[in-house]
């Protein structure tokens, strides 16, 4: 084991805005969350009597978000028992082999799961759309009244209505019929190469890398990947090196993780931190390896999570308002017209003439105008956005974004720039250095496996504020990889010219460490003190010292990487484990 002289740390940020969970704005948008959103609009006693009747003639079902489904329950165990058995076994379970599967029963395995599509883009039917949007409960007062007022022989009344029914819901379904048809265009042009594995020959079986299409994958099949791949579907993992997957699709999480296919799992081990467990949307980071893939389409995990959400979607509070808005009105409608027509009725005692004289008033109290206002103004937020270059399948998504005032996001990768900042280099005292950075930029300058994101995000802090390390003057020797044992990667560098002090020999040859901080720490004998000019053992008081400044910059949301050297000239033997 290698030990180290110097200890430097220096600290990033990701690049996005959150709020930590204790954080009383957060707990007042989550308990929000679950209130009812139109307790503004009952404060009157004529109001909660109106619309606490109403609702009873209301139908519903609670969702139950903390249980699994049985689709999620099938695919966890499916995905649990291929983590725990041997490779051989999950050959048998996929009914697949070493060399792959035949392009003939590839063929046939096509025919019987269908495309490899993990959500199934259906292109929603006219019928269905052109139901979407007649169905408001302001259209079917319009449609009551004018079939009312047709009774009546109120003929142009009942017409107006029926036109502007007509107008509002022409006008939805021609936008939503539109957007739906170009979404699904779009997705036919998406494609997705992948490198399987097939077999072919009678007599003697001969394997074939092929490259097919991600919708022609089928589970059995043998898939090999490198750097930049995404996963064709749930994969068990046959072969790796190195691999690092980026699971971001699924946890949000931009940092990798480590996958290995020697792993054994077992069920008390999360799903999405199975090692030997590669799932469909996620994309190798690095290292190469091959997979044997067991679920594809709907039968992936994602799919089982997306389709689960999608069942049931529930009303916004737009809707809400819109429906309890209805309901008063009917409620209003109906108290008013019976008061009108029995006062009407008996001081005139004139049936007909009371009853048309109550639609009357019926029509007056209703909105006419409000549905085809609606529509058209979401409409020209639809086109608006198309201007943008984005397609908006359903008009509510207008409403839904429009009405936001705090959006909270936890998680970086799904929605942010998914790449992290470099804040700033400090030394074990938490004063800034520039040494400290100069050996970290070597050490992610010099690495030559695939560059992660905190070397990226150094890199860039180097070029950007225009610091002129020189790496031309430094040549790698040798190079110990990143791996999530060690959690640290290793570059040993020459120079001729002695970057920690005067030049005394003819080369200078340097170990540079690179990683979690506390794991640097641990291989590390000696630390620098810049202001007394002195270096000294590392001992207790120093580790307290460094974890004190660490915590306290963790607390500020900075993720902190540590930074070791030792001069390979030297020969003091307390440095040597």
């Amino acid at each position: 084991m290698e030990r180290f002289k110097f200890l430097r740390f220096f600290s990033f940020r990701t690049q996005h805005d959150f709020l930590p969970s204790s954080n009383p704005v957060r707990e007042n948008l989550i308990n929000g969350a679950n209130t009812d959103t139109n307790g503004e609009h009952r404060d009157g006693f004529f109001s909660n009597l109106v619309y606490g009747f109403l609702r009873r003639f209301k139908s519903g079902k609670k969702i139950d978000g903390g249980s699994k489904t049985e689709e999620e329950e099938k695919v966890y165990s499916w995905l649990y028992a291929l983590a725990r058995s041997e490779i051989y076994m999950a050959f048998e379970y996929v009914r697949s082999t070493e060399r792959g599967l035949s392009f003939t029963e590839a063929e046939k395995r096509l025919k019987e799961n269908g495309p490899n599509t993990p959500l199934e883009y259906t292109f929603p039917s006219s019928w269905h759309l052109l139901w979407s949007a007649f169905f408001h409960p302001f259209n079917i007062i319009l449609i009551v009244l004018s079939a009312l007022s047709y009774i009546t022989s109120d003929n142009p009344n009942g017409c107006i209505m029926l036109i502007l029914v007509f107008i509002s819901v022409s006008l939805r379904f021609y936008q939503e019929y539109g957007s739906s048809k170009a979404a699904m265009q779009l997705s036919e042009y998406v494609r997705s190469p992948v490198k399987v594995q097939r077999c072919a020959g009678r007599v003697v079986q001969t394997e074939l890398i092929v490259q097919v299409d991600q919708r022609d994958v089928v589970p059995g099949d043998i898939v090999i990947f490198e750097p930049g791949d995404l996963f064709p579907g749930d994969v068990r993992l046959l072969t790796s090196k190195h691999l690092v997957v980026s699971q971001s699709s699924l946890t949000g999480e931009s940092w990798p993780t480590e996958k290995t296919a020697d792993a054994r799992e077992d069920r008390s081990t999360p799903l999405l931190e199975l090692k030997n467990i590669c799932f469909m949307g996620t994309n190798v980071v690095s290292g190469t390896g091959t997979g044997l893939v067991v679920s594809t389409g709907s039968k992936t995990y994602i799919s089982a999570v997306f389709s689960t959400i999608g069942k049931h979607k529930p009303a916004d509070s737009f809707e809400k308002g819109i429906r309890h808005i209805s309901y008063v009105l009917v409620g209003v409608m109906l108290l008013v017209v019976t008061i009108m027509i029995l006062v009407e009725y008996f001081t005139f005692y004139d049936l007909s003439e009371s009853t048309l004289f109550g639609i009357s008033v019926a029509c007056a109290l209703t909105p006419q105008m409000l549905p085809l206002i609606i529509n058209t103004s979401l409409a020209k937020g639809a086109l608006a956005m198309a201007r943008e270059r984005c397609i908006v399948k359903s008009l509510s998504a207008i409403r839904d974004m429009g009405s936001m005032d705090i959006l909270c996001i936890d998680k970086t990768g799904t929605l942010t720039m998914n790449r992290a900042i470099m804040v700033n280099h400090l030394d074990s005292w938490g004063a800034p250095r520039e040494k400290v950075l100069h050996f970290a930029f070597l050490n992610s300058y010099f690495k030559s496996d695939q560059k992660y994101p905190l070397d990226d995000a150094i890199l860039a802090f180097v070029y950007t504020n225009g610091y002129r390390f020189q790496p031309s003057k430094w040549r790698k020797t040798d190079e110990i990889p990143f791996d999530f044992m060690r959690r640290r990667v290793s570059v040993i560098l020459e120079t001729e010219s002695n970057p920690e002090g005067r030049n005394i020999q003819p080369f200078y040859r340097f170990i540079i460490t690179k990683g979690a901080l506390e794991d640097v720490l641990k291989v590390c004998s000696y630390v620098e003190n810049v202001d007394m000019g002195e270096i000294t053992a590392v001992s207790a008081e120093h580790h307290h010292r460094i974890l004190n400044v660490v915590e306290e910059l963790r607390n500020e949301g900075l993720r902190i990487i540590g930074v070791a050297i030792k001069n390979l000239q030297q020969t003091v033997s307390s440095n040597i484990l």
